[in-house]
């Protein structure tokens, strides 16, 4: 953490989390999800723990706001409790060579290619056609529209169906260098695929919860600068503490 036009924090490194902070951070992840519904973070942190390092180290790094769910945070908290020594230097994250989309996502998409899976582009699934008996439901139609055309695939009892209810990126907005992101947006393909599932049984969630309270309990503001030389390139890793490295 900088101040003061490049300045580190004195306190950089230190998570200055009080025994207050500590306890109540024990006493989230000693709690059950089911005590957790509609509990927002700060329902659970005082005042202690929001002004702590540790809370702005995870909050930059997670993209958590104090509005935001409790149990997510559990959630996080129990599954990156080992790597909290490491929040203040970033030593524990691992980069890709190249840039993801070149290093995982052309990979991943020739390697599945090659074993006979099919990538439908330019089209979007409208809903799924779900028969609940009891506890058990089989999905009977995928309603879909590819091209402008709508389509349907009947579907089997031996098919198995995965889909994603909802996305954290799927209602982006952007902006440039002189106009800001819109706050609001249209619901996404998979918020909306979501909700036409919801209608058909209780069971598969409270989709509006997600993305009705936008933009008030929008995600996170991001921005992106391009450089066009390396001036600053030297301060940067002068502050992170790590070199660059040239990919030729």
């Amino acid at each position: 953490m900088i101040e003061n036009r490049g300045q580190r924090l004195s306190t950089d490194g230190d998570l200055t989390l009080t025994k207050k902070a500590i306890d109540e951070l024990i006493h989230l992840a000693l709690t059950p999800e089911n005590q957790l519904q509609d509990v927002k973070i700060n329902d659970v942190f005082s005042k202690d723990f929001f002004e702590s390092n540790f809370w702005l180290y995870w909050c930059t790094m997670f993209a958590f706001e104090p509005w935001a769910s409790a149990m997510e945070m559990r959630r996080y908290i129990l599954r990156f409790v080992h790597h909290v020594g490491t929040l203040s230097n970033l030593s524990s994250l691992r980069f890709t060579k190249y840039n993801q989309y070149e290093s995982l996502i052309m990979p991943l998409v020739k390697n599945l290619e090659s074993q006979g899976v099919h990538f439908h582009y330019n089209s979007q699934v409208k809903n799924i056609l779900v028969n609940s008996v009891g506890e058990k439901k089989v999905a009977t139609k995928i309603e879909y529209v590819t091209s402008g055309k709508e389509q349907q695939i009947d579907l089997t009892e031996n098919d198995l169906v995965f889909v994603t209810n909802g996305s954290i990126t799927e209602s982006t907005t952007y902006g440039d260098d002189t106009h800001p992101a819109p706050p609001t947006h249209d619901l996404g393909g998979s918020w909306q695929l979501w909700k036409n599932l919801a209608e058909q049984d209780p069971a598969f969630g409270k989709p509006g919860k997600f993305c009705d309270n936008i933009p008030p309990e929008n995600w996170f503001v991001s921005g992106t600068i391009t450089l066009k030389d390396d001036k600053v390139t030297p301060y940067i890793e002068k502050i992170s503490k790590k070199i660059r490295t040239a990919v030729r």
